[in-house]
């Protein structure tokens, strides 16, 4: 039986001792590649996270100097009295408060015509006219 003989053993253990190590050569660069795939995806992932991070730094960035310029621009107008992009409240309490002499001087002028104008009308309402004019009507 050539099955049994020791140098059909020894290529039989030889042969199966290389096909192990090329499989597990083989697993081994296949765990490589998914390692290498998981690294570079991670690398790639906090690649992204790092350039979103710095658009988001920019961006606050930017809103805190539109936000210094506003508020510079707010104090400016509250000492210098002035106004710029909205109402300065003294300057509408100034405003109304002329509104308000306007407003009043109005009305006086309004109460002397009305005044004037009930004088007038007592005044023709109590006339004589000439019969000549009532015969025109």
């Amino acid at each position: 039986m050539t099955l049994f003989e020791s140098g059909y053993k020894a290529a039989a253990k030889t042969e199966l001792e290389r096909k192990i190590r090329e499989r597990e050569d083989k697993d081994k660069v296949a765990q490589t590649r998914t390692d290498f795939s998981d690294n570079t995806g991670g690398t790639q992932s906090n690649i992204a996270f790092a350039q979103r991070f710095t658009e988001e730094k920019q961006a606050r960035r930017e809103e805190q100097v539109k936000a210094t310029i506003h508020q510079n621009q707010f104090m400016r107008n509250e000492i210098e009295k002035r106004t710029d992009d909205f109402e300065n409240p003294r300057e509408r309490a100034e405003r109304y408060f002329n509104m308000d002499s306007v407003n009043a001087e109005i009305s006086r002028e309004r109460a002397k015509a009305e005044a004037d104008r009930a004088d007038y009308e007592s005044a023709a309402s109590s006339k004589c006219f000439p019969l000549s004019w009532e015969r025109e009507k």
